[in-house]
């Protein structure tokens, strides 16, 4: 979870700017790479080993962007909600604060309408 986590920031910004962008799971042997491909409102998220070997396959899903943003910022949001509920001193490091504070501006960019959007 951490693993995706400290990466949440980065992806968002990404996606705010329609650029690809990727989470790695590099941890506990599961060691794939999530792409998200946007493209005409959707995203391509594609499922690769970061291990290539013989049975390695790509799995990829077209997902509306708008759903898997949702999910991300929901994701973030709530990993900050239990944190600050549950690991008080913790959340006062200046490391985390720093972290939570542009994973925060990440999220509040990515909520806001693009220019030029009806809203």
């Amino acid at each position: 979870m951490l693993v995706v986590v400290e990466q949440l920031g980065d992806v968002l910004a990404s996606m705010a700017q329609d650029q690809v962008c990727k989470l790695e799971f590099y941890e506990q042997g599961i060691e794939r790479v999530v792409s998200f491909v946007p493209g005409n409102g959707e995203l391509l998220v594609q499922c690769d080993d970061l291990i290539v070997n013989p049975t390695s396959r790509t799995e990829y899903v077209l997902m509306s962007r708008e759903s898997v943003i949702e999910e991300l910022v929901g994701l973030a949001d709530e990993f900050l909600r239990v944190s600050r509920a549950c690991c008080g001193q913790l959340v006062s490091h200046p490391w985390f604060v720093e972290w939570a504070a542009e994973l925060q501006r990440q999220m509040d960019k990515i909520r806001q309408p693009k220019s030029g959007a009806v809203a």
